[in-house]
């Protein structure tokens, strides 16, 4: 997606500088002639003109199977002519699908907590349908727009069958705002809130996750992309953020790098409450035990190939995870040895 692209979460990115997205129209017929038809031996024969040496096996052609040649291109053109075989770009190929099944697990975490804090805010301040009064948004125009994208989501769960949005309906003719947010996509509901009036609403979002308006602001639109990217199953690794996130003070990596939205993950989920006998309250901590434990069972050079050297600091830096973390260099991949001391006062 370009970063004038909107993408299927219907976030629109507001960086400049590519062309606008184009539309496919029902009729068709190329433009010029169509590209060749190839052959499973033909796409075979093409990963052994980039050298690799294991193509001719039965392992090349069960990868090719299940991957397909298309996905696993951009991979192997990184691994192209380094004298290796093809398992290493399947290492590559798994490392990303590990890493994009912990963002997604987290960035879950993060979505459910996002609304129910914007709708219980919402709520107390605009009242049961706060997000139909157009008094309780900035701009009218961008509210009407959000409410579209709200309705087609609305009509489409009544399509199928959801017995709960036809009660509601039948009863209020809409959905109290608390159930509202449950059917709008995330993008939508990040237009909401950047385009909600009340300043007690938009900074009583940010506080619960202790952090300022417009750093929420910038990283639910980095969430939003990789969370599509990562539901479509696109590659992410060895890829840069299209919307690139506000960066984190004191943390030295580009926010282009796709580990970012892991880092502003574990900041946005971290907690002051501390929890060490009972770390799965601590999903930052949760987070980072599982991205270890993502790159514990793939070969240490695939990680280092797609992570900068020092990521297990960079996880799991103090300021970031919002607990002192160390990690167990054990090679046992399972379980991650994550120990968090205590929070002992100065």
């Amino acid at each position: 997606m370009g970063n004038n692209g909107v993408n299927r979460a219907g976030d629109t990115s507001q960086r400049c500088g590519n062309s606008p997205a184009v539309s496919v129209s029902r009729q068709f017929s190329p433009k010029s002639e169509p590209p060749d038809v190839l052959s499973k031996q033909e796409l075979i024969r093409h990963l052994a003109e980039m050298g690799f040496n294991d193509t001719d096996t039965a392992q090349a052609a069960y990868f090719i199977d299940r991957v397909g040649y298309t996905h696993a291109k951009p991979y192997a053109v990184r691994f192209a002519h380094r004298e290796t075989g093809l398992a290493a770009v399947e290492a590559a190929v798994r490392f990303d699908r590990l890493f994009q099944s912990v963002l997604l697990k987290y960035i879950g975490l993060f979505e459910v907590q996002f609304r129910a804090q914007y709708s219980r805010l919402m709520a107390e301040t605009g009242g049961a349908f706060a997000h139909r009064d157009p008094s309780c948004f900035k701009s009218q125009d961008l509210h009407m727009a959000s409410l579209e994208s709200y309705a087609d989501e609305v009509n489409r769960q009544s399509r199928q069958s959801n017995a709960r949005v036809r009660k509601l309906i039948d009863a209020y003719g809409d959905l109290p705002v608390w159930d509202a947010v449950e059917v709008m996509t995330m993008g939508t509901l990040s237009k909401l809130y950047k385009n909600t009036r009340s300043k007690a609403v938009r900074f009583g979002v940010a506080d619960s996750f202790g952090v300022r308006c417009d750093e929420l602001t910038s990283w639910m639109g980095t969430i939003s992309y990789v969370r599509n990217r990562c539901a479509h199953f696109g590659r992410l690794l060895g890829t840069k953020l299209v919307y690139m996130p506000k960066a984190i003070k004191g943390v030295g990596l580009s926010t282009e790098h796709p580990l970012y939205a892991a880092l502003i993950l574990e900041k946005l989920l971290s907690t002051d409450t501390e929890f060490p006998e009972d770390l799965p309250l601590m999903y930052s901590v949760g987070l980072l035990a599982d991205i270890v434990d993502a790159a514990n069972e793939c070969p240490a050079p695939i990680v280092l190939e797609y992570f900068p050297p020092n990521w297990k600091r960079l996880i799991s830096r103090r300021d970031v995870v919002g607990a002192d973390v160390t990690i167990d260099s054990s090679s046992i991949p399972k379980p991650s040895r994550i120990h968090v001391m205590p929070n002992h006062p100065d």
